[in-house]
């Protein structure tokens, strides 16, 4: 962690804890002491005409719900529910198998209804990858639901930046059909991606992932 971005934590009161992943994520504890996540942006990449939409959206089991956002001078902090339990990338890029079929489905039905939550609401993601896709222990529960992360916060993506994001997961090159999409048909195109990855690695016990077996919503 640079010492610029703990200075920004500290200048909110926010108790730095670790890093959550690559980017400018963070575990912080607010003085009731619950544990939230902190992301920190820069500035000249924030969506600037779909954060109020993105921070007006009523809370949703599938959607990483958003408290609040400082716009500072060169960056803007953006005060997230927590996670727990790790993204969809890291199970996907981890040995494990994916689990099985009739959890997958459930997995993306999930992820679905957290998408038609955000287009009913005028909030389009544009970067639904993998990593945009976290797991959560609902509160004294061991029932764990997924949630989407990383919407409407940041400008969308280009259509350079689409067709690279198509090509890196399924290796597809014509895809002009889906660049010229719009967005919402972008995100439920992103959605099918995440079902094929999670199919294309196979089926194996759950006692093997780190989602166990009957403990995803229904």
């Amino acid at each position: 962690m640079n010492s610029a971005d703990l200075q920004i934590l500290k200048d909110l009161n926010w108790r730095f804890l670790h890093p959550w992943g690559k980017r400018r994520i963070y575990t912080i504890a607010l003085q009731n002491g619950k544990l939230y996540t902190a992301k920190l942006i820069d500035i000249k990449n924030f969506n600037k005409e779909g954060w109020d939409s993105a921070l007006a959206l009523e809370q949703h089991i599938n959607i990483l719900q958003c408290i609040s956002v400082d716009i500072l001078s060169n960056n803007v902090a953006i005060l997230m529910e927590h996670a727990n339990l790790p993204s969809l990338e890291e199970i996907l890029s981890s040995p494990y198998k994916s689990p099985p079929e009739y959890i997958v489905r459930e997995i993306v039905g999930q992820i679905l209804d957290g998408v038609k939550f955000l287009h009913d609401n005028n909030v389009t993601h544009g970067k639904l990858t993998a990593d945009s896709i976290l797991f959560q222990n609902l509160e004294k529960s061991d029932i764990c639901v997924a949630k989407i992360d990383n919407y409407g916060f940041t400008s969308p993506p280009d259509d350079d930046e689409r067709r690279d994001m198509i090509e890196s997961i399924s290796g597809q090159q014509d895809t002009d059909d889906i660049i010229n999409a719009d967005m919402k048909k972008f995100d439920v195109f992103m959605v099918g991606l995440l079902m094929m990855r999670l199919l294309a690695k196979g089926s194996d016990t759950l006692n093997t992932t780190q989602l166990p077996e009957g403990k995803l919503r229904k």
